[in-house]
């Protein structure tokens, strides 16, 4: 019995904290847009954003090397050295490609990127949240071209 009332209280705040965490990353993450005809251009503008990216205000570096059709990127960043990404999607909304980049390491608290992607001038464009000091600041990623 008093195992019982010492696993329950866990077991519950479990289920609880479970519940909480996958509403949060349900706000967290942007909303697809899954209207009909949500825009065929930009469905096969999803392949262009492969490759490194850099912002125009510092040694900032996203590199996306692939795209999956669930909108997962394999995406990593590097401020020069490599920054951990816990998350990165991207999604089709109003014919528009939407970036998400979640990163959390040693001074990258809960920071984020919300991007739009402009195919017409190859350019990264939106939002950083630098979690630390919890403010926004608009950015712009240009694509890296023959760096070596």
């Amino acid at each position: 019995m008093n195992k019982l009332k010492i696993l329950l209280p866990i077991g519950l705040a479990l289920i609880l904290g479970s519940i909480f965490l996958y509403s949060y990353c349900l706000k967290k993450a942007p909303e697809q847009n899954t209207a009909a005809g949500h825009g065929d251009q930009a469905t096969s503008d999803v392949k262009k954003l492969t490759g490194r990216w850099k912002r125009l205000d510092g040694a900032y570096v996203i590199d996306i090397a692939r795209t999956a059709k669930n909108g997962i990127l394999d995406a990593a960043y590097f401020n020069p050295k490599p920054i951990n990404v816990t998350r990165s999607l991207f999604m089709i909304k109003d014919g528009q490609i939407k970036i998400f980049i979640e990163l959390n390491d040693e001074g990258y608290p809960g920071s984020e990127y919300t991007l739009t992607y402009y195919p017409d001038e190859d350019i990264l464009k939106g939002k950083y949240f630098h979690g630390g000091l919890k403010k926004y600041f608009e950015v712009m990623f240009i694509r890296i071209k023959n760096e070596k």
